[in-house]
């Protein structure tokens, strides 16, 4: 569908991008209003990405893909990788903190 229709494709393609620089440059306080973020970035780029490497989307290279998707991995539980472990652990002591208060 989004190689059909290239506005369309441009707006999420321009969602991901400003909601990946909104959550990167966040202040550590700001967790809590994070969360919905993370999940939109994270349920977007889960349905949608496949489509966006089939329609040649120019913005979303391999290079956007592997950081967008370490991002995500960052937060899971689960990685079962050592990439991001650093990142990772961040974001389980703001999970604690925010728990503890």
């Amino acid at each position: 569908m989004l190689s059909r229709k290239p506005v369309l494709r441009q707006q999420f393609l321009k969602f991901i991008e400003e909601t990946y620089r909104q959550i990167t440059i966040s202040l550590a306080d700001s967790f809590q209003d994070l969360q919905p973020l993370r999940y939109a970035l994270a349920s977007v780029l889960r349905y949608l990405a496949p489509e966006f490497v089939d329609a040649k989307a120019e913005w979303f290279d391999n290079r956007i893909r592997k950081r967008l998707f370490d991002l995500v991995l960052t937060w899971s539980e689960d990685s079962g990788s050592s990439w991001g472990q650093e990142s990772s652990s961040d974001y389980r002591r703001e999970i604690e903190r925010y728990k503890s208060n």
